[in-house]
């Protein structure tokens, strides 16, 4: 029986990307952004502050997203709390053990600085691997360093990151709130998603203080709430999802290898292949490829388990792990 995809997102997505896209008819293409989106967007929040889990949190999974929060490790009291997130499909990253500036720390500390909160967020948080980095301060160190023990880390320049980054250890990000000289507003935050969507690339929030407590840049409550609804009023153009994902897919895409193995008039037999780590590298990429006139009612596998797809325009849609097993397309 034919499936289709579980959200309306991909469905709107697929319509959308067949409207701005046009691959040879021989070929697959994967996706710039998840879902054929036009841009990306991820809400990263620093130094584990109470509103982020009681406001912050459970507001992004009303609209259906996650969020990365990054914990000063030395002051963390509730590793519960972020245990229960994590589980919820949020991510977990490091803020560092003391919240030093790292440029200024000899190569001994910075790497205590490093590998110590890491380790200590993996032993009190078994479910997450803890592969990003926000600098203290947005203070970058020596970049070698860091990338001994993360994937991508986060600065603070107010920039929209292209598809492609040119430094993964230096993400730009938009920090937003009361000391935030031009995002103070969720107008002014919408403003940054209409210029990912215009670059086609990534926007990063840097998120401190909710409402009224007592952290550093309060944003408020409201104001969070409608960037939010903005999101997902325009789903087809943003893909929301943490700030570890969007890094893991941009090196997958850019790394990944898709080749057609066999075709006859009963199924199609793809290879999605990529030397990355699986361990690490296990984000799924959204992938569309013309189909066979006359096939319109088919099943699509990876690894001989049923995968979710939409059909739209003569083109299949599907998001598929690299080097999870083959592919197969069969006409029914």
């Amino acid at each position: 029986m034919k499936k289709t995809f579980a959200t309306a997102l991909l469905a709107t997505a697929a319509i959308s990307a067949c409207q701005t896209t046009n691959p040879q008819a021989h070929e697959c293409e994967i996706a710039t952004w998840k879902n054929f989106a036009t841009a990306a967007v991820s809400y990263t929040f620093d130094d584990n502050l109470p509103n982020q889990f009681s406001i912050a949190a459970p507001m992004l999974e009303q609209y259906g997203f996650v969020g990365s929060f990054y914990p000063i490790v030395r002051d963390v009291d509730n590793w519960d709390v972020l245990s229960h997130y994590t589980d919820m499909g949020h991510e977990i990253g490091s803020h560092t053990y003391n919240h030093l500036p790292l440029s200024s720390l000899n190569a001994d500390s910075l790497q205590f600085e490093l590998q110590k909160s890491k380790e200590i967020i993996k032993q009190n948080v078994p479910s997450t691997d803890c592969l990003t980095l926000v600098y203290p301060y947005c203070d970058k160190p020596d970049t070698a360093a860091v990338a001994q023990h993360y994937i991508a880390a986060r600065i603070c320049d107010c920039k929209i990151e292209p598809a492609t980054p040119a430094n993964y250890y230096a993400i730009s990000s938009f920090g937003i709130g009361s000391e935030s000289a031009q995002y103070k507003t969720a107008e002014s935050v919408i403003g940054i998603f209409d210029n990912a969507k215009q670059q086609g690339g990534w926007c990063v929030i840097l998120v401190h203080e909710i409402e009224d407590g007592y952290g550093y840049s309060p944003f408020p409550t409201a104001a969070l709430d409608s960037t939010l609804h903005f999101l997902a009023d325009n789903q087809p153009d943003f893909w929301v999802d943490t700030f570890g994902n969007v890094a893991k897919y941009t090196k997958e895409r850019d790394n990944a290898n898709i080749s057609l193995i066999e075709c006859n008039n009963e199924y199609l037999w793809l290879s999605l292949t990529s030397p990355l780590n699986s361990e690490v590298y296990n984000v799924p990429l959204s992938i569309r490829r013309p189909l066979p006139k006359n096939w319109t009612d088919v099943v699509v596998k990876q690894n001989n388990t049923d995968i979710d797809f939409c059909i739209n325009n003569g083109y299949i849609y599907f998001n598929a792990i690299p080097n999870a097993g083959d592919i197969t397309i069969q006409h029914l």
